[in-house]
């Protein structure tokens, strides 16, 4: 059970990685990030590390966006000062999703494990 959950922090840490370089370096790294993701979790063979990755991607992502959004509305609070953000709900969307179904990836592993263990 130690291991499930060390691969899962490993895989938490990956996801968080995976999304700031994301939002820095666009969709080329995101696809060497998966691929890298779908070598380790094959190479594994643990939920838990996929789990981790889908949940580090989607809450990092999603802290990430609202932290922008913060910060143009503080900017925008300033004298002749204008921040035009697009609405960023789909984004926010997507990022919860992901976070969601690493949880529900989560979710299977432990029920696996405990099956497993019977």
């Amino acid at each position: 059970m130690h291991e499930h959950w060390s691969l899962w922090l490993i895989g938490l840490g990956f996801g968080a990685l995976i999304a700031l370089a994301f939002l820095v370096f666009g969709v080329p790294f995101l696809a060497l990030a998966l691929a890298m993701l779908a070598v380790g979790v094959l190479g594994t063979r643990s939920f838990g590390l996929l789990s981790g990755a889908l949940v580090g991607a989607g809450a990092t992502y999603v802290g990430l966006l609202i932290r922008v959004d913060l910060e143009c509305e503080a900017f925008d609070r300033g004298v002749n000062q204008s921040c035009q953000a697009p609405d960023s709900t789909p984004y926010l969307l997507q990022g919860i999703v992901v976070a969601l179904a690493g949880l529900l990836v989560g979710a299977v592993a432990m029920w696996r494990a405990a099956v497993e263990s019977r």
